[in-house]
């Protein structure tokens, strides 16, 4: 599903893509948890689906790629990344809780 998320959005030199599909996965992720801890189905749901949904080794080689040529924009992708996606993360648990 990433995959093809990440064909829906065009490319750019920020990696735009990576970084909404993990948001995305990150919202979903604290939604499972609100709704289903601590159930062996939110573990299914997290390792499972939103594990192949998000798409952190691609964020991780896209981090590598930019820190070369650019690294403002490499730093800026990943406190980005970390930063919306513990919020999403956050919105997503306190949305169904």
């Amino acid at each position: 599903m990433g995959y093809v998320t990440d064909l829906l959005i065009p490319p750019t030199s920020f990696p735009v893509a990576t970084v909404s599909i993990n948001i995305l996965g990150s919202g979903l992720l604290g939604i499972a948890t609100g709704l289903l801890a601590p159930t062996a189905l939110l573990f299914q749901v997290a390792s499972g689906f939103l594990g192949g949904f998000s798409t952190f080794s691609t964020f991780t080689n896209d981090f590598i790629k930019l820190i070369d040529h650019k690294p403002i924009t490499a730093m800026s992708y990943l406190i980005l990344s970390a930063t919306l996606g513990v919020v999403s993360a956050f919105g997503g648990y306190t949305l169904v809780t």
